[in-house]
């Protein structure tokens, strides 16, 4: 105990956990959302040197993956992936998750599991079919 002007005080050293990175969360979140969810890091030559902040998403079954690029694990995240050619960014954790879960999503399944066909814009006519 140390005294200071008269009065009495305590010096205690108080341990914290340390706060869990962006990624960490992202990943905690997608395992929890998307059970099957496998995540790896760049394994680096030379860790401390070469950038190790590249993570692969993948699901069992799929050929393609998103890719999460951020230097030190936080927002935002440059993702990539095998589903398009457009880069994206992902400012907050929130965003991020949705964003993979968005693009491993198969928006053009057919909902009673048959064929589907997209519909170019020339393709698409307003109104009802005519009856012949």
């Amino acid at each position: 105990m140390l005294s200071v002007n008269g009065a009495a005080r305590v010096s205690s050293i108080v341990r914290r956990k340390p706060m869990a990175r962006d990624i960490d969360q992202i990943i905690e979140r997608l395992k929890t959302e998307i059970p099957s969810v496998q995540v790896t890091q760049l394994q680096v030559t030379h860790p401390g040197a070469d950038d190790d902040g590249l993570w692969f998403i993948r699901l069992p079954g799929k050929a393609e993956e998103v890719q999460l690029e951020s230097p030190h694990g936080s927002c935002p995240f440059s993702i990539e992936s095998d589903f398009s050619t457009e880069g994206l960014r992902g400012h907050s954790i929130d965003e991020v998750v949705s964003t993979v879960r968005r693009l491993f999503a198969e928006p053009s399944a057919s909902p009673n599991g048959g064929p589907t066909m997209r519909l170019s814009n020339s393709e698409v006519t307003e109104g009802p079919p005519s009856v012949s």
